[in-house]
């Protein structure tokens, strides 16, 4: 599936590398609405995507705003294992979505390394998912490095970046949480080092 939609999602990355601006969010009264998959017989809690291999139920939630505290999900590591996003819980939390096959986020990666480098004892956390196969992650990793964590969910990643603010699936997009769990800030395009620094200051 995400084979059928990565052309269109590499235009996207292109534009928003190009322009980098800062994604603008619906005003409340216009929240449009997106089914996700989970599994299982029961469905999940409110705001919990639980993104597995099989069968499926479906769940129905709101597309993220500013201000508003993030959802759930579980998705899988590198080595198979769900991770959920509240293990960084506590954390300034940069949520990036990116893919290997995008140059723009390719572009940013250096970048979040080194801050993760800088601000790791002051509680800042970077974190990728990937809209990938995680052979083609692990090959990326191997070659260029990663000095942060990244899970994958291919077109469930893609689903995800929707519920987190990403109206039109533009690669990369980023989603600033702060401590607290609390939405801080949303970008679509490459996220520079000049603004990373200031959110990271503001969050203090």
């Amino acid at each position: 599936m995400i084979s059928l939609i990565r052309p269109i999602l590499v235009a996207l990355a292109v534009v928003g590398f190009a322009a980098a601006i800062t994604h603008a969010t619906d005003a409340p009264g216009q929240r449009s609405h997106l089914v996700a998959e989970t599994t299982g017989k029961t469905t999940a809690p409110l705001g919990t995507l639980a993104l597995n291999a099989g069968g499926a139920s479906k769940l129905t939630t709101s597309i993220l705003h500013v201000g508003e505290r993030r959802p759930n999900f579980k998705l899988r590591d590198l080595e198979g294992n769900y991770r959920d996003i509240s293990e960084w819980d506590g954390k300034l939390v940069f949520l990036n979505f990116w893919a290997t096959w995008c140059p723009p986020c390719v572009h940013e990666i250096p970048t979040f390394s080194n801050l993760q480098k800088k601000y790791a004892d002051v509680e800042v956390q970077f974190l990728g998912v990937a809209l990938d196969h995680p052979q083609d992650v692990k090959r990326f990793i191997k070659e260029y490095g990663m000095q942060y964590p990244t899970l994958y969910g291919e077109k469930d990643a893609l689903d995800l970046s929707k519920i987190y603010g990403n109206k039109y699936g533009g690669l990369p997009y980023t989603v600033v949480i702060g401590r607290d769990g609390v939405v801080l800030h949303t970008h679509s395009g490459v996220l520079n080092r000049e603004l990373a620094e200031q959110l990271i200051r503001n969050a203090a």
